[in-house]
């Protein structure tokens, strides 16, 4: 059976960005799927179709990530330094905050991003159970052992795969 490698790309890009990278992995023997998550990133689908982020995803995400890093960037623009604070704040995006010790801003944002991760959870095991219905490939995958990676948000989804202990989850 052929080795599995699962790819998502980060928040609202693009299912050929990382092109360069899968091909790479692909020519040392391994299927790389690369998934878009609909309505969240720019996604293609089997009948040619292309659908883009959809606005009030944009919308919601500009509106969230804003006010998290408004501050945070116009101390950059002005060259001033960021408190370890700051930057410990900044740092804490996929973790479940402390809210007595976070910015309730990266609270807000967190649990939108957390939010998020769920879905996209949810969308790499509908792939996984589904690995038979790729024709190509039926019953020719390692379905069983399975490594998932990603670029951005889609490393972070990694992260949860590697937490959520799916068993068919190897890496």
């Amino acid at each position: 059976k052929f080795p599995l490698l699962v790819f998502f790309q980060g928040y609202t890009s693009l299912m050929t960005q990382n092109t360069i990278l899968l091909e790479e992995l692909a020519s040392h023997g391994y299927v790389v799927l690369s998934i878009g998550v609909p309505r969240e990133t720019v996604t293609e689908y089997p009948d040619g179709r292309i659908t883009g982020v959809f606005p009030d995803i944009a919308a919601e995400l500009a509106k969230k990530d804003g006010l998290l890093t408004k501050n945070l960037l116009n101390k950059l623009k002005r060259r001033k330094k960021l408190s370890l604070a700051e930057l410990d704040n900044f740092t804490r995006l996929l973790y479940v905050p402390n809210k007595n010790e976070v910015n309730p801003k990266m609270t807000e944002y967190n649990n939108f991003v957390h939010g998020r991760m769920k879905v996209w959870y949810q969308d790499l095991l509908f792939v996984l159970d589904h690995l038979d219905d790729l024709a190509l490939f039926a019953h020719k995958l390692a379905a069983d052992r399975v490594g998932v990676l990603g670029m951005s948000m889609g490393g972070g989804l990694a992260s949860c795969a590697a937490y959520y202990a799916d068993p068919r989850i190897a890496a």
